[in-house]
């Protein structure tokens, strides 16, 4: 089951600032993501909001719920 995942309007504004590997290993996650985004190697459960997950991707992190 592949979930959706949208970007909103600043967060591919953001994308398109980054060099390309970077953003090549971002949409690489985000990909992995769409297909089990509860996956421990993926993500983790945020200790302040447990309704939110995040992940980590080179030197950055995102958050989702």
């Amino acid at each position: 089951m592949t979930f959706a995942m949208n970007l909103g309007h600043q967060a591919k504004k953001e994308m398109a600032k980054l060099d390309r590997p970077l953003a090549r290993r971002l949409r690489d996650r985000l990909r992995e993501l769409a297909e089990n985004p509860l996956d421990p190697r993926l993500s983790r459960q945020m200790e302040t909001d447990p309704n939110r997950r995040y992940s980590r991707v080179g030197v950055g992190a995102s958050s989702f719920k």
